[in-house]
């Protein structure tokens, strides 16, 4: 429901507001750059979760307990940023064949 009002939204504000859309035909210049360092950042992430996944500081000598638990709440950020990445990627590929 909240991606229809925010959709309903945008198209409102273009309707009133003009100079929305030259924004946008503005921004479709640096979309490809964007794209490439969102994904370059995205892989970043996916690097940094994966070597922190593989590293456990209560295992080695910090004396404390595990910190598994307190990672899960990244791993559902980095997916989400994942899911989002691949949505608008879909969205470049088949609006720039």
């Amino acid at each position: 429901m909240n991606i229809i009002a925010l959709s309903a939204g945008a198209g409102a504000l273009t309707a009133v507001a003009p100079w929305v859309g030259n924004i946008h035909l503005f921004m479709h210049r640096f979309e490809l750059p964007l794209l490439i360092f969102s994904g370059f950042a995205l892989l970043v992430g996916v690097l940094a979760q994966w070597i922190s996944a593989r590293r456990d500081c209560g295992m080695q000598a910090c004396g404390h307990e595990s910190c598994v638990p307190k990672k899960q709440p990244a791993r559902w950020v980095l997916t989400v940023a994942a899911l989002l990445f691949l949505g608008n990627l879909t969205f470049y590929l088949i609006h720039f064949p």
